[in-house]
């Protein structure tokens, strides 16, 4: 186990360098990336702590390397009682598991993986103790802190919970309902009212509910804020700040760790609020930013714990939010192409630290010498190996690793063939320890053979022959139990007598060790497998019940899973019928169904063939069961799909169809998008056009729902009409007055067109548009307005502009409306005004009599 703590150390350094990178790129590139993508490379960064293993070695590799330490690797030298073994890296080829053959545990013969690696250094045993024993505490204190917030978040669920009751206005669950297929979101998410709530906020992780502290605002204002928690739900937030929350639980000796997490809180909700505002109209981005200073308003009880989504954080980010929304820029080639070099940047500079544990396996080292108690490191180089105890010995052979015969030696008599390497060449001048291998041989030989595979035909390696063993296969095995060696433990477990066997077996059960009880159930009688996973199922003891249940004949699974089905216990319900035939199976699906209890018939439908999940479909779909029929509908073959959405289309039963088309190919959903614009069916399936469909049909569709005034269907599409229909839309918006359009096509027109529809609003007086589509205007520009805007006596422009304007840029207009004696300009610029300035020009006011200006600036 310490290989595992000393890779999560490296990669703790190496996430703490890429952090370093990345902030460094956000400094330097911070107008050219979004706030979604400087999310994503923390994600990344988060995701290199939680994986301990790299590539390549890189940085760290050298870094943590017995070279680098000045260590020496242990010598391997084996005792009679005791075995310390150097590990050797595995082979590339990874053979398969045999069933019912006996795998070697990776802890058998040494204690702990730690001697896997380059840092086994030569050093008093004490000292060695307590180097093993880091990991136990390291990850002692992880798991004590990931459960004391996991703990803390049911706790404040509960409570959160405990005090909310359903939102109850139908105008509220409307909204929700638009804004959930606005988003394409098909699951029903809960919404409540609960008045001590700090702000609105998506609770939960299996079961999220949206949680608000009142429904008396705004419709505009409720539409933002279920926008925004919609826009976490479908992002995945919640899970992401669970993933962060066990990084910092990780390496919570590394203190910047908790700094990353802290600062992705302040990431995700930007980038969230990036995500909601990219199809907003200006105004709709007004309308957002005062949805979030209204959330600090009338703060509740409960506030924001570990990893609640809420609306709103805190002030400083309120700050920094409401900055990003005056500011956001649209997205462009240069800075996708910009986000793209500095991911590059990022994954090299991951790559270039790399970890302790890499995926490329050193080179092997030497071999070690045997002794008369012989164990080599090839038991750990391959995955499939046996051990059969024999003879008073337990050997261990590898029947996939002699293949390379220039390496190992091989030996062959009349009855067996079998290979040697070098450490293992002193057995074959022992005839007791070859008469052992001899026999080794010829039971494993005939297991592979009746399992028929194809491995018997290979000549075995022998990896470690251990003994001889004076004990009896009973005080070997109580022996091998108390020293924790199970791949000892399951060879001589095989030669123990029935009842030996069945003592012991009850003896573990009870003190709940399950992997020393599964190596002995097959000892047991039939009238025992039935005593112990009824008892299993009492106990709510689930390891024992699912290894037993399968030992169990029909009749006696099948009361099980009644039992289990009348107890509402699902995951033994689960276990049982899994054991069952397909047919049984498929009566339990019956069962489930009249019943109405939709989980139950869900895991017995599981397994069903086609043929069968065809009929149930079929008879769901007449029974009009749509949560049985969102089942069945995930296991149906293309076929079944296609028949069944054409039914459903035909039939106009648009809830069972949008439960069919999202796994219909994309040339099929083009063609029932043309179908349902012919038919003139879109109010009913708006959500086909959800989907990626062609550019063309889009702009067409478009253009329709412009001219028929199909709101709902024109919110659904205009991101995906090219640049020229927008284009279009826009100007016949204008020229229409239909200001929803217009704010929606300026997200997607060019900005040459942009640039001649503001100018056009400024000269013709529209206010409205001009101040909702100058948002894209660069500093200098707005300032050349604000100037044409006095001198046109444009007002109301002019009075909008200022606050958008840099200090040099305002104190040229102020000192003109000065001049020009015009105070109900002035008047408005100077809240833009420094201190200094409003004492040089209330001075000058006095000094030039103009009472109006000095009263005025007496108040500042």
């Amino acid at each position: 186990m310490n290989t595992v703590l000393i890779g999560f150390l490296s990669v703790s350094i190496s996430a703490v360098c890429m952090a370093g990178i990345v902030l460094i790129l956000e400094k330097l590139l911070k107008n050219h990336l979004s706030f979604r993508f400087r999310y994503g490379l923390w994600l990344v960064i988060i995701l290199r702590l939680l994986i301990p293993v790299s590539p390549v070695s890189g940085l760290m590799g050298t870094l943590f390397t017995a070279e680098t330490w000045k260590g020496q690797p242990q010598p391997f030298v084996a005792q009679p009682e005791t075995h310390r073994e150097e590990w050797r890296e595995p082979a590339e080829t990874i053979f398969p598991q045999i069933d019912n053959e006996p795998l070697p545990d990776l802890s058998s013969t040494s204690e702990s993986l730690s001697t896997q690696t380059s840092w086994h250094f030569q050093t008093p045993a004490w000292l060695d103790d307590l180097v093993q024993a880091a990991w136990v505490l390291w990850l002692s204190i992880a798991v004590v802190l990931m459960v004391r917030r996991m703990t803390s978040y049911q706790g404040f669920l509960r409570f959160i919970r405990a005090g909310s009751f359903p939102a109850s206005n139908p105008k509220t669950l409307q909204i929700l309902d638009e804004v959930r297929q606005e988003k394409g979101i098909r699951r029903t998410i809960p919404i409540s009212i609960n008045k001590l709530a700090v702000s609105p906020m998506l609770p939960g992780v299996v079961h999220p509910q949206i949680i608000l502290t009142s429904e008396e605002c705004g419709e505009e204002e409720m539409r933002m804020i279920l926008r925004h928690e919609l826009t976490h739900y479908q992002r995945g937030d919640i899970f992401t700040k669970w993933l962060v929350q066990l990084a910092v639980c990780l390496h919570w000796f590394n203190p910047l760790v908790r700094l990353i997490g802290k600062h992705m809180e302040s990431l995700c909700e930007l980038a969230c609020d990036e995500q909601v505002l990219k199809p907003l109209s200006a105004q709709e981005k007004r309308c957002y930013g005062d949805t979030l200073i209204h959330s600090l308003k009338d703060k509740g009880t409960y506030g924001d714990l570990i990893v609640s989504i809420t609306l709103n954080e805190n002030l400083s980010l309120l700050k920094e939010r409401l900055s990003a929304i005056m500011n956001e820029k649209k997205s462009t080639a240069s800075r996708t192409l910009i986000s793209m070099a500095a991911g590059a940047v990022l994954f090299a500079s991951g790559i270039f630290c790399g970890s302790a544990i890499s995926w490329k396996a050193p080179a092997p080292s030497a071999a070690p010498a045997a002794t008369t108690t012989t164990s080599t490191s090839n038991q750990r180089t391959f995955y499939f190996s046996g051990s059969v105890y024999t003879q008073g010995y337990i050997v261990t052979l590898n029947w996939a690793g002699a293949e390379n015969t220039e390496k190992n030696r091989a030996y062959q008599d009349s009855l067996v063939s079998v290979a040697f390497d070098e450490s293992m060449k002193s057995v074959m001048e022992n005839e007791e320890q070859m008469e052992a291998v001899r026999q080794a041989v010829t039971e494993q030989h005939a297991r592979l053979v009746r399992s028929n595979s194809t491995l018997a035909s290979n000549t075995p390696l022998l990896t470690s022959i251990e003994g001889p063993y004076s004990e009896s296969a009973e005080e070997l095995a109580a022996r091998f139990h108390k020293e924790n060696k199970m791949a000892q433990f399951r060879a001589v477990a095989a030669k123990l007598e029935a009842e030996s066997a069945v003592k012991m077996a009850r003896t573990f059960y009870a003190s709940k060790e399950m992997d020393y009880f599964a190596v002995l159930a097959d000892s047991l009688s039939e009238e025992e497998v039935i005593e112990f996973c009824t008892q299993a199922y009492q106990n709510q003891i689930e390891d024992a019940f699912d290894l037993l249940i399968q030992k169990l004949p029909q009749d006696q699974i099948q009361t099980l899973a009644q039992q289990a089905y009348e107890d509402e216990r699902i995951q033994y319900y689960e276990m049982a019928i899994y054991s069952l035939p397909v047919q049984q199976r498929a009566d339990w699906a019956e069962k489930a169904y009249t019943d109405a209890r939709l989980d139950y018939f869900e895991e017995a439908a599981y397994d069903l063939t086609t043929a069968q999940l065809g009929e149930w479909a079929d008879r769901i779909y007449a029974d009009s069961q749509l949560e049985f029929f969102e089942i069945i509908v995930r296991r149906l073959t293309s076929q079944q799909l296609q028949s069944l959405a054409e039914r459903a289309y035909a039939d106009n039963r648009p809830d069972y169809f949008r439960e069919l088309y999202y796994d219909l190919s994309k040339e099929s959903i083009e063609k029932y998008a043309q179908r349902v614009i012919d038919d003139q069916r879109i109010q009913d399936y708006l959500f086909i056009f959800d989907e990626d469909l062609p550019e063309a049909l889009m702009n067409t569709l478009a253009i329709q729902a412009y001219e028929e005034k199909q709101n709902g269907l024109f919110d659904r599409i205009n991101w995906k009409i090219s640049t020229e229909t927008a284009n279009e839309l826009l100007k016949r918006a204008y020229q229409d007055h239909r200001m929803e359009i217009l704010y929606r096509m300026s997200s997607y027109a060019s900005a040459e067109n942009l640039k001649t529809l503001i100018e056009q609003a400024f000269n013709d007086n529209r206010t409205d548009v001009f101040m909702n589509l100058c948002d894209d205007l660069s500093s200098q520009q707005k300032a050349e307005y604000a100037v044409r805007a006095y001198d046109n006596q444009n007002i109301e422009i002019m009075s909008n502009l200022v606050y958008d304007l840099s200090h040099d840029q305002v104190l040229p207009l102020a000192q003109k409306a000065y001049d020009d004696q015009r105070i109900q300009y002035f008047e408005m610029i100077v809240y833009e005004l420094n201190s200094g300035d409003i004492a040089k020009f209330k001075a000058q006011a006095k000094q030039d009599g103009r009472d109006e200006f000095y009263y005025l600036l007496e108040n500042y």
